[in-house]
C-alpha cells in the first residue's frame, strides 16, 4: 500500500510547489511511520484560494532539525521575544 498525505497550503504556496520553484517546505511536525518515498495531495485553504485539493507532488525524504537551533537561528528577524 502506498503512502499519502493532505497538506494544506494557501495558494501562494501551492503554485510554487507545483512549479517546481518550491522544493522545501517547513512544518512543526513530520508524518509518522510513513513510507518513502509518498504522496502529497496539496489542499489550497479556502481563505486565499479553491478550497480543494488542486495537485500532488512525491516527498522523498524529511529532515529533523531541532526547534531551538532554528528559532536562535531566526529570532532577530521574528519580531518574537
Amino acid at each position: 500500500m502506498s503512502s499519502s498525505v493532505l497538506l494544506s497550503i494557501h495558494n501562494k504556496w501551492a503554485a510554487l510547489i507545483l512549479s517546481g520553484f518550491k522544493d522545501l517546505e517547513i512544518r512543526k511536525t513530520a508524518p509518522l511511520n510513513i513510507t518513502f518515498p509518498f504522496v502529497v495531495y496539496l489542499y489550497e485553504t479556502k481563505n486565499t484560494g479553491a478550497g480543494a485539493i488542486i495537485g500532488q507532488c512525491t516527498c522523498t525524504d524529511t529532515v529533523k532539525i531541532d526547534n531551538e537551533i532554528v528559532y536562535k537561528a531566526i529570532e532577530d528577524r521574528t519580531g518574537l521575544t
